[in-house]
């Protein structure tokens, strides 16, 4: 009788066993994302940024990396960006409320950003997914050695549904490791720079 008792117990200790795991993991990446208010700016943490999703010239590794040494996703961009550059970056995709919270509204951006050994860009690029055309690219330097990058984004048209990362404007596999995101709206924001024109 025992013996008999053995396996269907097993199973349902298997069923248990999955059903907690599945209600542990974490949202896959490209699950959209939602933000935390704080000191007057909207907050992505580490679970958040780690949904960072990966397109097309744009892979993306997810913490804690193959070694376990990353705090944040690693995310490379395989072409340099020239004007017309129709790469669509690595993308955070935003939650309905933070949506609505951005909606025509300009963005002071601050990543928090760490190196890549050997490959960490110089420079990246920042814009707004939305239903109309592809993003309008914003320049800004990456630290030598990582920290804070900040960006002044205008207004999206509309409410935005991604923010797009193209991680190194110089390409060759150059990139940087995201660690968090800190999106401040303010009244007036001005374009630190603009996607430099296609040499002849």
């Amino acid at each position: 009788m025992k013996g008999w008792l053995f396996f269907p117990l097993m199973l349902a200790l298997m069923v248990a066993m999955a059903a907690v795991a599945m209600t542990l993991a974490p949202p896959r990446p490209g699950a959209p994302v939602e933000a935390v208010a704080a000191d007057g700016a909207l907050v992505l943490d580490a679970v958040a940024v780690n949904q960072l999703a990966p397109t097309p010239g744009f892979p993306v590794t997810s913490a804690p990396g193959l070694d376990g040494t990353q705090t944040g996703p690693r995310t490379v961009a395989d072409a340099a960006l020239a004007a017309g550059s129709t790469g669509e970056g690595a993308r955070l995709v935003l939650g309905p409320a933070l949506r609505a919270a951005l909606k025509d509204r300009p963005v002071r951006l601050s990543l928090d950003v760490a190196t890549i050994p050997y490959t960490t860009s110089a420079q990246l690029a920042v814009g707004w997914v939305t239903a109309g055309p592809p993003p309008s690219w914003t320049l800004a330097d990456v630290p030598a050695d990582g920290g804070t990058v900040t960006v002044d984004l205008p207004a999206p048209a509309g409410a935005p549904l991604a923010l797009a990362l193209w991680p190194a404007v110089e390409g060759t596999g150059k990139g940087i490791e995201l660690r968090g995101v800190r999106l401040e709206p303010v009244e007036a924001a001005a374009a630190s720079a603009v996607a430099p024109e296609p040499q002849p």
